[in-house]
């Protein structure tokens, strides 16, 4: 009785759930541009907490995961794998975005910024973006020029002219 009781106390707190649309929320949820994998896998479990998915849990993140990635080239690279579990697709994603930042950090000229600031590589871009990426006027790259301060030669000396 007492279980009932503060089963209903707790529905009258909270509201009521719709579980349809907490699984909708879940499945359109991407990763977003700049977005580290461990922050995209730690969304998509707190997300998965109200969806009621059970023993499928980590089956369905992992497949989220697949599915959500910003980048073509990792997530073929998931799909060629049989038997993936949730750790080994999270630390493949891990072991494949060091990659891209250290591919990207060698492609950046000297002195322009060395932190990462979430520009992907022009073949990463998300396919979702309406504008062609254009040369940033900071670093000769293409990117989104969406902010100025998201790109790592934003306020740095040029090398070049000075």
């Amino acid at each position: 009785m007492q279980e009932l009781q503060g089963t209903l106390r707790k529905e009258l707190c909270e509201g009521a759930r719709n579980v349809v649309y907490e699984r909708l929320v879940f499945n359109r949820r991407n990763q977003k541009e700049g977005e580290r994998i461990d922050n995209y896998v730690s969304e998509l479990k707190r997300l998965s907490l109200t969806c009621d998915f059970g023993d499928l849990r980590a089956s369905l993140i992992r497949d989220r995961i697949v599915g959500g990635v910003l980048s073509d080239e990792l997530r073929g690279e998931l799909l060629k794998k049989p038997g993936l579990t949730l750790q080994m697709v999270r630390d493949y994603c891990r072991t494949f975005e060091a990659a891209e930042l250290q591919k990207y950090k060698l492609r950046t000229p000297a002195g322009a910024g060395t932190e990462h600031s979430g520009i992907q590589p022009v073949s990463k871009l998300n396919e979702q973006d309406k504008k062609p990426p254009r040369s940033c006027k900071f670093c000769g790259y293409k990117h989104p020029c969406t902010k100025p301060s998201r790109c790592p030669a934003f306020r740095k000396l040029c090398l070049k002219c000075k």
